[in-house]
């Protein structure tokens, strides 16, 4: 399977989500394996949940891995631990692991939140965004040499100043401004 060359392979079905269209994926490649690895985010809910509905249903999530020689599991194995937050914005890979931009509600204004998904472990970590960033206008996750980096586009549009937040610590939430 490799997309730069025009090999791909179709995955089997992944359990249908309860609100359709609210689905995030994320893609990652786990170089001490050789495994590729597909995650989902889903909702669980009573039948027939509506989009407005979101509130009541689960946030679940499953993973689908792939070796470089096919596919390693015949079907979607869903993760035990309930993620931590919603995800809102497409993931950026960095170091193996997956990023968010997060929220801890997914339709009411809340505190920006990240949230990492460790491809090798296979487990969630909840990372606070720094203190000054306080909503997600303009806000998008980067790969800085192979470090997790917030742009405070916000602060930019005020000051032409570009603040680059470097995540030092996922465990501890450590983040640099420089």
């Amino acid at each position: 399977c490799n997309p730069a060359i025009h090999q791909l392979r179709e995955l089997p079905n992944c359990s249908p989500s309860a609100i359709p269209g609210y689905e995030h994926f994320g893609f990652g490649y786990l170089h001490s394996k050789k495994e590729y690895k597909v995650v989902r985010f889903f909702y669980m809910g009573p039948p027939g949940t509506l989009p407005v509905d979101v509130v009541l249903a689960q946030l679940r999530c499953e993973v689908f891995t792939l070796n470089s020689g096919g596919i390693l599991n015949s079907r979607w194995k869903e993760i035990a631990e309930q993620p931590p937050y919603h995800p809102v914005f497409p993931g950026v890979l960095v170091n193996e692991c997956m990023y968010w931009l997060a929220r801890d509600k997914i339709v009411y204004y809340c505190q920006p939140r990240v949230m990492s998904f460790d491809f090798e472990n296979e487990k969630f970590i909840s990372i606070c965004c720094p203190s000054a960033i306080d909503n997600f206008r303009s806000l998008n996750l980067m790969d800085l040499k192979g470090t997790v980096c917030l742009p405070d586009y916000d602060n930019f549009l005020k000051s032409s100043i570009l603040d680059l937040w470097i995540l030092k610590d996922k465990v501890s939430c450590s983040w640099a401004k420089e």
